[in-house]
């Protein structure tokens, strides 16, 4: 069985004007989270599915995803593949206070996945991805973009507050 490195399909990167919407953003989770239900495995707050859609500032941060995950994941490999469109399929923000976590699990069947720290106050658990051990930290501002097959956690939050917002890629196929 090939090993393929995680580290090589997990990229970070930091929004430019997270300063500035950050606030917006955790103002916006924080009002949601009531409307949204928690899936299995989920022991933290949810928001609603597709906040992007509702919100045009999280939109714009979301565009700014798929040009990076483009850029990054897709285009340098033209040579070799096939180089295809890509739209975020969902979106939702999750808050999580002390204790709060969530079990490993997938995204697929979408390609990509990321988490956009939107606050990440002293004691934010990391995202994990147990199969290598790899820990991501949390960083207010910070982008994790990684393939979504990638099992990956969030292990109990040591603090209050930690706050991000967290989506699926696909391709984009034209038409739909």
């Amino acid at each position: 069985m090939a090993v393929i490195s995680e580290e090589l399909l997990i990229e970070e990167y930091f929004y430019p004007l997270a300063k500035d919407y950050n606030p917006v953003f955790e103002s916006i989770i924080k009002e949601s989270t009531a409307a949204g239900t928690s899936p299995k495995g989920c022991f933290a707050q949810m928001t609603e599915w597709n906040i992007h859609h509702k919100h045009q500032s999280i939109n714009n941060l979301i565009d700014w995803i798929l040009t990076m995950t483009y850029s990054h994941f897709i285009q340098p490999f033209e040579d070799i593949t096939n180089v295809y469109p890509i739209k975020c399929s969902e979106t939702w923000g999750m808050s999580y206070d002390e204790g709060h976590y969530l079990k490993p699990h997938r995204h697929d069947p979408t390609q990509f996945s990321f988490v956009y720290y939107v606050n990440a106050p002293e004691g934010s658990s990391p995202l994990v991805f147990p199969s290598s051990g790899h820990e991501i930290k949390a960083e207010a501002g910070k982008v994790t973009i990684f393939e979504s097959r990638l099992l990956h956690s969030v292990p109990p939050n040591q603090c209050k507050g930690r706050c991000a917002i967290v989506g699926n890629i696909v391709k984009h196929y034209y038409g739909d």
